[in-house]
């Protein structure tokens, strides 16, 4: 079945109902905060089939002046195209914090 997200925020439920959606891709997103003393993503916070966006290593231009510089549009999308995701997939993304790097994605 594919599915068609239609509010930008979708409940536990919701994401539960639909896991199985061959089209839905859900992204983990979480990078540490800036405040933290551990450098570590809690990957037990996962959720079943997530994918990781590595925004700091992979989404992130690393040789740019400031941390986390967007990547150019050719770049991001052939990175988005490696995590599966393609111009009919419904897509979610969390973090373990619940607010931090979910609005970057």
């Amino acid at each position: 079945m594919m599915i068609k997200l239609t509010h930008p925020i979708v409940s536990v439920t919701w994401l539960n109902d639909n896991g199985s959606c061959k089209n839905l891709i859900v992204i983990h997103a979480t990078i540490k905060r800036a405040v933290d003393d551990e450098n570590k993503v809690d990957q037990n916070l996962s959720i079943k089939n997530a994918r990781f966006l590595d925004i700091k290593k992979v989404f992130s231009k690393i040789e740019a002046p400031f941390p986390n510089t967007m990547l150019n549009i050719e770049e991001f999308e052939e990175k988005a195209r490696e995590l599966g995701v393609n111009n009919n997939s419904a897509i979610v993304v969390y973090d373990q914090y619940g607010y931090y790097s979910t609005p970057r994605v």
